[in-house]
């Protein structure tokens, strides 16, 4: 006969059923005698409390309504920084670490054109009283000389 005192797991298994200890101890040790009450009482006490916890149909709809709030609440703009924030550092990564072409050896960039030149073809250009582009489209319509 074993008349050590009950463990909490020795205590666990008496009231599931599963322990191979006799019940002469607890009849004889007041502090083993204690545990097992409480222990016992605290199962009966969450046995009852989940017997009455079947959830109403009131409860069930406020907590339905409060998820629907956090769902509907997260989806603001909090996400549209994320994107952003990404591209922007991506871009100036690019811009910062892209290979600049040398110049060139005049140490001026793109074509070197006479202000003279330049100033006789935008002269052309604005003086024409036909754009362009309607020169194809008068062929369509004049006739054609046999």
């Amino acid at each position: 006969m074993d008349d050590s005192h009950y463990s909490r797991d020795d205590l666990i298994g008496k009231l599931y059923g599963v322990s191979s200890r006799e019940d002469a101890h607890l009849a004889r040790c007041e502090p083993c005698r204690r545990a097992w009450e409480e222990l016992a009482a605290t199962r009966r006490a969450l046995i009852e409390l989940e017997a009455g916890a079947e959830p109403g149909a009131a409860r069930l709809a406020r907590q339905r309504e409060a998820v629907l709030r956090r769902i509907e609440k997260g989806r603001g703009l909090s996400w549209l920084p994320v994107p952003v924030l990404s591209a922007a550092a991506v871009l100036t990564l690019a811009i910062v670490l892209s290979p600049t072409a040398p110049l060139p050896s005049g140490g001026t960039t793109g074509l070197v054109v006479p202000d003279a030149q330049l100033f006789a073809e935008i002269y052309e250009v604005a003086s024409s009283v036909e754009p362009p582009a309607t020169a194809s489209l008068r062929g369509l319509f004049e006739e054609q000389q046999p």
